[in-house]
């Protein structure tokens, strides 16, 4: 399973890169510029099954970013996290079929237990087409 994770944000890069199976995943970090194109394109190179997002890093354009990935990518699992707090903020992310919102910072034990989860699912519906 490949996870792609936009951040900068050094303790959510070290938790992850702790909370990864090597033997069963493969990591890549987007950490270039966040510019909704250059996103959008290294995204559907890449067409990972799992995708973490830095709302930190793509502010303002967090919504419409997420938007555009899941139109090109039914199927991906987003994992969204940020260091805004708002109601505001929830209402506009929710909606957009994100499977885990979390306020930063998060603990390594919450990302083993949301990649376990992402995991399992993804065995289950590969399972069911067999």
């Amino acid at each position: 399973m490949q996870i792609v994770a936009i951040t900068t944000d050094k303790n959510l890069i070290n938790i992850l890169r702790k909370s990864v199976n090597t033997n069963e995943c493969e990591l890549k970090f987007y950490q270039q510029l966040f510019d909704p194109l250059d996103v959008m394109s290294f995204v559907c190179s890449t067409t990972p099954p799992v995708l973490f997002v830095d709302d930190d890093c793509l502010k303002p354009n967090t919504a419409h970013i997420l938007k555009s990935i899941k139109k090109v990518n039914k199927g991906i699992k987003l994992v969204f996290f940020t260091s805004d707090s708002s109601l505001e903020l929830g209402r506009e992310i929710s909606p957009l079929g994100v499977h885990f919102y979390g306020i930063k910072p998060v603990g390594e034990e919450i990302l083993t237990n949301i990649l376990n989860s992402i995991r399992n699912q993804l065995l289950t519906n590969n399972n069911s087409y067999n």
